[in-house]
């Protein structure tokens, strides 16, 4: 008799714990998504935001007799393509939420992302950021644009590209955290 009601007991209790297992699996899922969501999220509205702005700077260049005017409509459509770019990047990222991935496919999708966050980073340091020092020297310097007011605004450039770098890592690291205690708890 007390071993059946042992045995009925213990039953009971897998059955809970198997439950409770199944919905801290449910919790730390959805952490991760809500995790990747938000940086998602933030990535399209800093890209919308960009290429609104490159529309108009366009416009103005395209419509406007405007010294090195060719120079800045170049620079501005490279501007306009590394925000596509970007737009393609958030949509492959946003893959990680879908439920038909396992957790190996999100990993793998998370890796890709931040190897062409790290190549994005690169291109504005090589190509965008020089490419706005070249404009600074051929027309606002040449326009009699003072130096201390170049320097400063070169400065505030540089520091919304590292800024932005540095949060986006941030970020990463977190959603690498969540797939850590993801991978560490369906070992247990």
């Amino acid at each position: 008799m007390e071993l059946d009601e042992l045995k009925e007991k213990w039953n009971i209790l897998s059955e809970e714990v198997a439950n409770h297992k199944i919905v801290t699996q449910e919790i730390i899922d959805k952490s991760l998504k809500k995790k990747v969501r938000t940086v998602v999220t933030d990535g399209q509205y800093a890209l919308g935001f960009m290429f609104i702005l490159m529309i108009g700077l366009l416009l103005f260049f395209f419509f406007n007799d405007f010294p090195y005017r060719n120079f800045a409509i170049i620079i501005i459509v490279i501007c306009m393509l590394y925000g596509i770019w970007g737009f393609y990047e958030m949509s492959r990222l946003s893959k990680i939420i879908s439920p038909m991935l396992n957790i190996c496919e999100m990993e793998n999708c998370l890796i890709r992302y931040k190897r062409q966050t790290k190549n994005a980073y690169m291109f504005s340091f090589l190509v965008i950021l020089p490419s706005f020092f070249v404009w600074d020297v051929l027309v606002e310097r040449s326009n009699g644009m003072p130096l201390l007011y170049s320097i400063l605004k070169n400065a505030i450039f540089v520091a919304i590209i590292i800024s932005s770098s540095r949060y986006n890592r941030r970020k990463m690291d977190e959603i690498e955290e969540g797939f850590k205690e993801y991978k560490e708890f369906m070992k247990e």
